[in-house]
């Protein structure tokens, strides 16, 4: 299999047939390490009903850093990684953004809860 070939495959595993699961095969005999390859030929196996899937599935997560990732590989019917980051980078952008500063008001009443707590506390340590 062509290096061409491979990066289409993983650009586009949704066109993936028998013969590029088997060529994938090949590939993984050479590079057994190629994590990318080891999900697109998974996902290519399930896509194919094959009876070699379950034991593909166990050595590929045992190959897979991120077991959550390839799950939502295999079971999507689309899968899009950049989008799927977008959104979490949406996500945590609208977690870290600062709360509005509280007005002058509310800055008062909260110096004043402050000075009554330390007024309280004085008496409890100090009867």
């Amino acid at each position: 299999m062509k290096q061409e070939e491979i990066v289409t495959l993983l650009q586009d595993p949704t066109t993936l047939n028998f013969e590029d699961t088997k060529a994938l095969h090949e590939v993984l005999r050479q590079y057994p390490y190629f994590q990318a390859a080891r999900a697109v030929r998974l996902k290519g196996l399930k896509n194919l009903n094959s009876l070699h899937y379950n034991k593909e599935l166990k050595l590929t997560a045992a190959h897979t850093a991120d077991r959550g990732v390839l799950f939502d590989f295999i079971t999507s019917e689309e899968f899009n990684q950049n989008q799927i980051a977008e959104t979490i980078k949406e996500q945590s952008q609208k977690e870290n953004q600062p709360q509005n500063a509280a007005t002058p008001d509310e800055n008062m009443s909260l110096d004043k809860a402050l000075r009554m707590k330390y007024r309280e506390s004085e008496q409890v340590f100090d009867p």
